[in-house]
């Protein structure tokens, strides 16, 4: 589906789900507050890669992750363990489920708490479209 025509049918057929949440993805069901939130993940559903590295031609979904990616081409090492020293490109805690990167576990554990609110949601509205 081109990502024209897939943007048409969401937001034709966006749900409000509750007052904080706007966007509902019609193919996964994600929601989320902001349209343009809702666009960058809709990449994942068509595979639009906008972003383009200009040293090697890989193309990204999101200008984040081109500027992640160009770390490789520069050497840079922004983010330090403040337990054992060592230097990473991208922070070291990543969520599996949105890819959101953290330089703290704790902080990594707070926001999947968000992902488990999202899913006991869905099913509350799954269960609800059963009825």
């Amino acid at each position: 589906m081109n990502p024209q025509n897939y943007l048409k049918v969401c937001f034709e057929n966006k749900e409000l789900l509750n007052v904080r949440k706007h966007y509902s993805c019609v193919l996964c069901g994600r929601t989320f507050r902001h349209a343009g939130d809702f666009k960058k993940h809709s990449r994942v559903h068509t595979g639009e890669k906008p972003y383009c590295c200009s040293v090697c031609g890989k193309r990204f979904s999101q200008s984040g992750y081109l500027k992640v990616h160009l770390r490789y081409h520069t050497g840079e090492k922004p983010f330090k363990c403040s337990h054992c020293g060592k230097s990473f490109r991208e922070k070291p805690y990543y969520c599996s489920q949105c890819g959101k990167s953290f330089s703290r576990g704790e902080n990594l554990k707070r926001h999947q708490k968000i992902h488990i609110g999202e899913i006991l949601q869905l099913q509350q509205v799954w269960r609800e479209q059963q009825q």
